[in-house]
C-alpha cells in the first residue's frame, strides 16, 4: 500500500530553463554566504561583493536568454513572461548599484559581508517571485522573502541606535502588514475557493453574472 501511494504521487513539471534566473539568485546567495565565512578579510571585502555582482549579472544574462518565454511554471504558481523578466533585470541592476554603494560601508562590516550580501540577494529573489506570482501562495512567499531580509538589513549597523530602531519599526509594521495580507487572502480564498489569479477572476465574474441575472429577473 505504501509503495502504491508513493508511486501515485507526482510532482509538478518544472521548466528549469524558464526559472533559471531564480535558481541563479538562490544558488548565488548560498555561495556568497559560504564565502563570507572565510577568515581572510580580502575574501570578505573583495571576493564576496564580486560574487554578488557576478550572481546578479548571471541572473540578468539568464533573463535576456529567456526573454521570449511566455509560460506558466511550477504548476501555474508563477508566470515567466516579458514583464517578469524585465523586472528581474531592473531588480538585479538595482542590486548591483546597492553592492557598489555598500563597498566600505559600516553596515557590511557590522553585519558581516557574507550575511549582508546574501540577504541582499535573498531580498531580490523575493522581488522576482513577487513579480512573477500568479497564485496567492506564491504572492505571499514572494512578499515575505522580500521583506524578512530587509528587516535585518535595516538594523545592520549594530553600533547605531537609529539603525536598530529602524529595523525594529520595520519589523513591527511589516508583521502587521503581513498578518493583514494573510487575513485578506484568506477571505479571498473563502469567497472564491481558489488561489490562482485566473480562477479567482473567473469565480468573481461568475458571481457577478449570477447577481446580474437575479436582478434582471426580479425587476418588473
Amino acid at each position: 500500500m505504501t509503495t502504491f501511494a508513493a508511486g501515485a504521487v507526482k510532482g509538478p513539471e518544472i521548466d528549469f530553463a524558464a526559472i533559471s534566473p531564480l535558481i541563479a539568485l538562490a544558488v548565488g546567495a548560498v555561495v556568497v554566504l559560504m564565502a563570507g565565512l572565510m577568515r581572510s578579510r580580502l575574501v570578505r571585502t573583495g571576493v564576496v561583493p564580486g560574487l554578488t555582482v557576478a550572481t546578479l549579472g548571471a541572473a540578468i544574462g539568464l533573463s535576456v536568454w529567456q526573454w521570449d518565454t511566455q509560460e506558466p511554471v511550477i504548476a501555474g504558481a508563477m508566470s515567466i513572461d516579458s514583464l517578469t523578466l524585465g523586472l528581474t533585470v531592473l531588480f538585479c541592476a538595482g542590486g548591483i548599484a546597492a553592492v557598489a554603494m555598500a563597498v566600505g560601508s559600516v553596515a557590511a562590516d557590522d553585519a558581516g559581508h557574507g550575511e549582508f550580501h546574501a540577504l541582499l540577494l535573498a531580498s531580490i529573489l523575493g522581488m522576482v517571485v513577487l513579480a512573477g506570482a500568479t497564485d496567492l501562495i506564491a504572492l505571499f512567499i514572494g512578499f515575505e522573502l522580500l521583506s524578512i531580509p530587509l528587516y535585518v538589513l535595516c538594523a545592520s549597523e549594530l553600533r547605531q541606535a537609529t539603525s536598530l530602531e529602524s529595523g525594529l519599526k520595520y519589523l513591527i509594521i511589516g508583521s502587521v502588514g503581513s498578518a493583514t495580507l494573510v487575513y485578506g487572502l484568506a477571505f479571498l480564498y473563502g469567497a472564491t475557493g481558489a488561489t490562482g489569479y485566473e480562477e479567482i477572476a473567473a469565480a468573481i465574474a461568475q458571481r457577478a453574472s449570477t447577481a446580474t441575472c437575479s436582478c434582471s429577473r426580479a425587476s418588473p
